[in-house]
């Protein structure tokens, strides 16, 4: 009878563990097929086209890091830009690591975690009347014809695979983003003013609905200028307005000067309904002529500023030590 009983523990047990061991074999095969370089090339195309409205390229190899939280390598991915943009492409990227949560591969979706950028090229670039080409213009998630995106279009891009068709929703959502060796230019179409920066490293955190942060160093016209940045979440891009403007702060330091931006933004992306005030201090007013020509900072010796910046309205007092250069 004990003979019995004991064979019968162990054949429970044996069952048990191959149960186990077929439902982690089913789960790593579900995972890697999802995380399979042919199918998710398509599926990351067509997640960023409906998030942004634009078309990302993929022109290199796709690697994969199989852990706890899976890691999608990309290399030479581009980002268009609008029609009417200087150049085709707003970004180019040498390599991009990403993470991937994996519980919502089993609903379909493709949800981005951090992202490590690697010789980014960004350029943000305004046309006349003031368009900027960083106002993305999300798709509706149940369709509509989207534009080929390295021959796939976001159609066929969910049921590339074997994805659930037009139903698929596609959810990027970066917690953290690091950036390095990078380049970021501003170009003014209108105006034909151009200004570039290197980038030598910078992170930015945007968890979802609490506020985001960046920090890190560039380098512009030959000085190194640290910078701290502190906005509202993201997710209140969109619904920000004058009962509830977007909060900013932005502080910049170089070689003992500073600056600090302050204040909030009713409409972001539009770039309307601002209210700013600037708090600067500058020993060496002079190290900036070259980037405010038709300012006499030569003269000056040291230097405070405060403005008040708003939609049609400014107001500036600067604050000059008496002492000037001979």
């Amino acid at each position: 009878m004990r003979e019995t009983q004991g064979s019968g523990a162990g054949r429970a047990l044996a069952l048990a563990l191959i149960v186990i061991v077929v439902a982690l074999g089913g789960l790593g095969w579900f995972i890697s097929s999802q995380l399979d370089p042919e199918r998710l090339k398509p599926r990351l195309v067509a997640a960023v086209r409906q998030a942004t409205g634009r078309t990302m390229t993929i022109s290199g190899p796709i690697g994969i890091k199989l852990s706890a939280v899976p890691t999608i390598v990309l290399n030479d991915v581009t980002l268009s830009n609008p029609p009417g943009f200087s150049r085709p492409d707003m970004m180019t990227i040498a390599r991009v690591e990403l993470t991937l949560a994996i519980a919502p591969l089993f609903d379909r979706r493709v949800e981005i975690g951090r992202i490590a950028l690697l010789r980014p090229d960004i350029q943000f670039e305004t046309l006349g009347g003031g368009r900027g080409n960083w106002v993305v213009q999300r798709e509706p998630a149940a369709g509509g014809e989207a534009e080929p995106a390295s021959g796939v279009t976001a159609d066929n891009a969910a049921t590339a695979g074997g994805g659930a068709g037009r139903g698929d929703r596609y959810a990027v959502s970066v917690e953290d983003l690091r950036v390095e060796d990078g380049r970021i230019s501003w170009r003014e179409q209108a105006a034909g003013r151009t200004m570039e920066a290197v980038v030598p490293s910078m992170t930015l955190n945007a968890p979802d609905a609490a506020p985001m942060t960046a920090r890190g160093i560039v380098v512009l016209d030959g000085r190194q200028v640290a910078f701290d940045l502190q906005t509202g979440a993201a997710s209140q891009l969109r619904t920000a307005s004058e009962a509830e403007p977007w909060p900013l702060r932005f502080h910049l330091a170089a070689d003992g000067a500073s600056a600090v931006l302050e204040g909030r933004i009713a409409h972001p992306l539009e770039g309307r309904g601002y209210a700013f005030a600037i708090d600067a201090a500058v020993p060496e007013p002079a190290m900036f002529s070259a980037l405010f020509p038709g300012v006499p900072l030569a003269a000056m010796k040291q230097a405070s500023v405060h403005a008040e910046i708003a939609d049609g309205d400014a107001r500036m007092l600067l604050r000059a030590d008496e002492r000037t250069h001979r």
